[in-house]
C-alpha cells in the first residue's frame, strides 16, 4: 500500500452514514420551523446552515465526539449587545429543546440532541448588509465580520480544480488535529488548507498535497507556542516519510503516517 492509497482510504470513509445524514436534515429542517414558529417574522432575517456540514467536511461522531452543526440566525434588529441574542437563543432552546443539553459556549449556544450537537450563532447585519457574529473574546470588541458564503465559494472553487482533493485533505488535517488534542481551531484549520492550495498547480495525488501543506503549516503560526511545536513535530514526519516513500521503503512511510492519526476509525 502506498501513502497515497492509506491517506485516501482514510479521509474517503470519515464520512457521515446516509443514516446520520438524513438525520441531521430532519433536525435541521425540525430546528428550522421551531425557531420560525418561536419567534416572529419580524425578529428574524435569515436563518441558514454554515460551516464544516455545509462543505461537506464534518466528521462523523464516532471519529469527532465534538462534530457538530453550525446554525446562523440572523436577527432583525441589529442594536444590542452579542449576549442579548445568546440570552434569546438560550430561551428558545430550553423552551423547545427541554430535555437537551443546552449550554452557553461563548460566542453560541450548543444544543446537544445526543445524535448530533447544533451550535446556534446569532448575527446581526450592517447597513452595508455585512454579517457580523459575537467575538470569541469580547474583551476588546463585542462583534466580527464574517463571510460564510464567501469561504464555502472559495473552498469550492479550489476543491473543483482539485477534483475533491480538497475536502478528503480537510478531513485529513481534522482528524490529525483530533488525535493532537486540537492546537487548531477547526475552521482555522480549514482556511489554511485553502489558503495553501488556492493558487499552487494542481495533482492527483492526496499524499502530495497533505505533506505539501503540513510542511508549510508550522511557518503560521508563532514560533515557540505549543501549536508550533506540534506542526513542526507534524511537518517533521511528513518530511521523514516523503523521505522513504521516495527511496523505495513504502510500507515503513505508511507506518510513519499512520502515527499521525491514533484515534479509532
Amino acid at each position: 500500500m502506498s501513502v497515497n492509497t492509506f491517506l485516501t482510504d482514510l479521509a474517503s470513509s470519515a464520512i457521515l452514514s446516509e443514516e446520520e445524514r438524513a438525520g441531521i436534515n430532519r433536525s435541521v429542517e425540525a430546528l428550522t420551523k421551531r425557531l420560525q414558529t418561536h419567534f416572529e417574522d419580524k425578529d428574524i432575517k435569515e436563518i441558514s446552515v454554515f460551516g464544516s456540514y455545509s462543505r461537506g467536511t464534518i466528521l462523523p461522531r464516532k471519529i469527532d465526539s465534538k462534530s457538530d452543526v453550525d446554525v446562523m440566525i440572523v436577527f432583525a434588529d441589529k442594536w444590542a449587545k452579542p449576549q442579548t441574542y445568546l440570552d434569546r437563543l438560550k430561551r428558545f432552546s430550553e423552551s423547545q429543546y427541554s430535555t437537551s443539553e443546552i449550554a452557553q459556549s461563548h460566542p453560541t449556544i450548543v444544543l446537544d440532541l445526543h445524535h448530533i450537537r447544533f451550535e446556534l450563532v446569532p448575527a446581526i447585519d450592517t447597513i452595508f448588509n455585512n454579517l457580523r457574529i459575537p467575538s470569541r473574546s469580547n474583551k476588546t470588541q463585542d462583534w466580527l465580520n464574517t463571510e460564510p458564503a464567501e469561504f464555502n465559494s472559495k473552498f469550492t472553487q479550489t476543491n473543483l480544480r482539485f477534483s475533491g482533493l480538497i475536502q478528503l485533505l480537510s478531513r485529513l488535517f481534522k482528524i490529525w488535529n483530533i488525535g493532537a488534542d486540537r492546537p487548531l481551531e477547526s475552521f482555522d484549520l480549514e482556511q489554511q488548507v485553502v489558503e495553501k492550495n488556492s493558487r499552487r498547480m494542481t495533482t492527483t495525488k492526496l499524499s502530495a498535497l497533505f505533506f505539501e501543506t503540513a510542511q508549510w503549516l508550522p511557518d503560521q503560526v508563532q514560533k515557540g507556542s505549543s501549536q508550533h511545536a506540534k506542526l513542526t513535530r507534524l511537518g517533521d514526519l511528513c518530511r521523514h516519510a516523503q523521505e522513504l516513500e521516495k527511496s523505495g521503503y513504502a510500507d515503513a512511510a505508511v507506518a510513519l503516517v499512520t502515527l499521525l492519526f491514533p484515534v479509532d476509525r
